[in-house]
């Protein structure tokens, strides 16, 4: 890839090399016109150029690729149609072998042949351009130990270390837990083992180079022979079903006095099943300081509210009514636009969940609320549990009441409802209406 990038010619008299095949011969001076391997600045420049392609692009779909799916000189990309997808990876070919960096060998979760699809005339080089590049039926495409089986759809994990009777020292074992490459954290529970191994040589205060006791290699070379066991361990690629009905985000976190950590599993309800599948985790050792079990708890909440941005805390039912949990210690102080630096690891939380109850807020209780804009008649039907919106009082003090009655105007369209609650029968307008249940 590199290679494929030009210098300017005023800065190439900076990648000058000498360079002889013999010692008798005299030295020659070499000038490299492209960008070298090993520079600092040789990433930058050979994305910046994929930068600037995707820019001169004009497809939207290819632009967005460049710009988000390629990883270096990797791109890994997805579609729900097949023949949208080719046409994806066609259009990403031609835009970037305009820039001289030609994509090759091209892995699919599906046969690339001739006739499987519908595709116009035009289409059809689009089918003879990746069919010779398929790896095949059963191939096996490995990143930094993290392989995929194409046609199982599944990630697998081929990470083998080297069990060693003797020379162990810290600096191995430091060197070999980094050489297992789990990005999204899918083998936290295996690895969390290494990590706290490694903590305890800290505490024993050992140099990188010396002899570990017997209790630790024996552990260490307990941890080696499990690590046998990745091979056979598949995660699905595909986390989120096509035919789900509703997609639900779920976080559990969990502690001890040697480490925490949170899991997320989407849930996927079909009309016919449910699907459950492990999405991310992570994990993390205890702080060498003693630290009390609630706090390691804490730490595992805002572990797990940081897995992901806008899934902030578990839901209960508290949240739905104030925003918080009906037994948490209320917080007066508005956190929301706070430096993160500046908060301690309940604050933290605490600031989450207060931006998390503003989007409620604002957000999904104008979901509930009817918007027929006037053009077709949209009633409420008579019994329908519905929560009066106030701006201002709090969430708590919003009143319940039942539908007696929709008051039409003279188009006939009902604009406004009277509701009983439990202080008497109120009038309001539709606006500042939230049908609880939604009736189909």
């Amino acid at each position: 890839m590199y290679r494929s990038v030009l210098v300017n010619p005023n800065q190439r008299d900076l990648q000058l090399i000498v360079w002889r095949d013999e010692p008798s011969k005299p030295l020659a001076v070499y000038k490299l016109n492209t960008v070298t391997y090993g520079t600092a600045s040789a990433p930058f420049l050979s994305v910046r150029c994929l930068k600037q392609l995707a820019a001169e692009c004009s497809d939207l779909e290819v632009k967005r690729v460049i710009n988000n799916d390629i990883y270096v000189d990797d791109l890994l990309t997805s579609s729900d149609d097949k023949v949208k997808l080719l046409k994806i990876c066609k259009g990403t070919v031609d835009a970037l072998k305009s820039g001289c960096f030609t994509l090759r060998k091209w892995v699919f979760n599906f046969e690339v042949r001739e006739g499987a699809y519908p595709m116009s005339p035009n289409d059809n080089n689009i089918i003879d351009t990746f069919r010779n590049l398929n790896f095949g039926e059963h191939s096996q495409c490995r990143t930094l130990g993290l392989g995929w089986c194409n046609v199982s759809d599944d990630f697998n994990f081929n990470t083998q270390l080297q069990q060693a009777t003797s020379n162990v020292t810290k600096r191995t074992i430091l060197s070999s837990v980094s050489q297992i490459f789990d990005p999204l954290g899918l083998l936290s529970p295996s690895i969390i083992i290494g990590k706290v191994l490694l903590q305890r040589l800290w505490l024993l205060k050992l140099q990188w180079d010396d002899p570990l006791p017997a209790d630790i290699l024996r552990t260490w070379n307990r941890f080696v022979d499990s690590l046998s066991h990745l091979s056979s361990i598949k995660i699905p690629r595909h986390a989120f079903q096509c035919d789900g009905t509703r997609v639900e985000l779920h976080i559990f976190t969990d502690a001890s006095q040697t480490a925490y950590g949170a899991c997320a599993y989407v849930r996927t309800v079909c009309d016919d099943r449910v699907v459950v599948k492990l999405l991310m985790s992570k994990g993390k050792v205890a702080p060498l300081k003693p630290v009390s079990i609630p706090r390691l708890e804490l730490c595992g909440a805002l572990l797990g509210a940081k897995l992901y941005d806008k899934d902030y805390y578990p839901l209960s039912p508290g949240h739905f009514l104030i925003g918080r949990p009906l037994t948490a210690p209320v917080c007066e102080d508005d956190l929301q636009h706070l430096p993160v630096h500046r908060l301690s690891r309940y604050q933290r939380v605490e600031q989450l969940r207060q931006q998390f109850w503003t989007r409620w807020a604002s957000e999904y209780i104008s979901e509930l609320q009817i918007r027929a804009k006037w053009r077709e008649n949209a009633e409420l039907k008579p019994d329908t549990l519905v929560l009066i919106k106030d701006v201002a009082l709090p969430p708590l003090k919003w009143q319940l009441g039942r539908v007696v009655r929709t008051i039409p105007g003279d188009d006939g369209i009902a604009r406004v409802a009277d509701i009983r609650t439990a202080s008497g029968v109120i009038r309001r307008s539709y606006t500042k209406i939230c049908p609880l249940v939604r009736e189909e």
